[in-house]
């Protein structure tokens, strides 16, 4: 009986370029005071998979 993987572990998803993604330059806290100082008022949303948005508003 074949083996079951996961599509990612096929050698189809490396060759379909597929890439890993890279190691952020800042954290989530890093980004969120240097937002503060720059923008203040911002709104610091988080999303699903890891993601967050800032929503500012001119004053």
């Amino acid at each position: 009986m074949r083996e079951e993987r996961p599509y990612w572990n096929t050698n189809v998803a490396r060759h379909a370029g597929i890439l890993r993604a890279a190691a952020p330059g800042m954290s989530y806290r890093e980004v969120r005071e240097a937002a503060g100082r720059v923008l203040p008022g911002v709104r610091y949303r988080w999303h699903v998979l890891r993601r967050y948005s800032l929503t500012w508003r001119k004053p």
